[in-house]
Order: structure tokens, then C-alpha cells, then sequence
């Protein structure tokens, strides 16, 4: 299986455990490093070797608290689960 599928697979595997069969709904934010994701969500094992990839996706992350650096109730209220991702290239970092 290629990466690609491998991605797809994990996400629409995670969607379909949390009960979340639509992507319409969902936020994403970069963060400059995966040591920054972990410090404001709940990263499993897989889920930090997807975002360390060099396919560098997004992936749905629960938050640790309600705290966060970025002030997502404002933004997207009602979310119980944000899009996180590592920047892919120099030029973002």
C-alpha cells in the first residue's frame, strides 16, 4: 500500500471511530513543529508519524484543553476535533 492509501485509510478510519462521517465541517491550523501540536493536543503514536511524514498531511486532532494558542471557539465554534499540520516546506518554516 502506497502512502497515499495508507493516509486515506488512517483518516477515514479515525473519522469513522469519532462518529464523523463528513469533512465539511472541520478547521485546520499549522503549527511550526510536531513538539508545538503535542503541547495543545492529544497525539497518538500514528498520528505523529503521519504529521512527520513527508506527505505532510492534515490530520484531526482532539485538543488537550479547551486553551488553546489559537482562539478556535471564535473562529469555528462547535468543533471537538481541529486539523493539524507541520509546514512542508523551508519557506513556511
Amino acid at each position: 500500500m502506497d502512502s497515499i492509501s495508507m493516509l486515506r485509510s488512517f483518516v477515514l478510519g479515525s473519522s469513522r471511530i469519532m462518529g464523523d462521517t463528513s469533512f465539511d465541517n472541520h478547521f485546520a491550523v499549522m503549527y511550526p513543529s510536531l513538539d508545538q501540536i503535542k503541547k495543545e493536543y492529544k497525539v497518538s503514536e500514528e498520528a505523529a508519524k503521519w504529521l512527520s511524514n513527508e506527505v505532510s498531511p492534515i490530520i484531526l486532532l482532539e485538543p488537550k484543553t479547551k486553551d488553546l494558542s489559537i482562539d478556535i471557539k471564535s473562529i469555528a465554534p462547535g468543533l471537538n476535533r481541529v486539523g493539524c499540520m507541520i509546514p512542508y516546506a523551508p519557506l513556511f518554516q
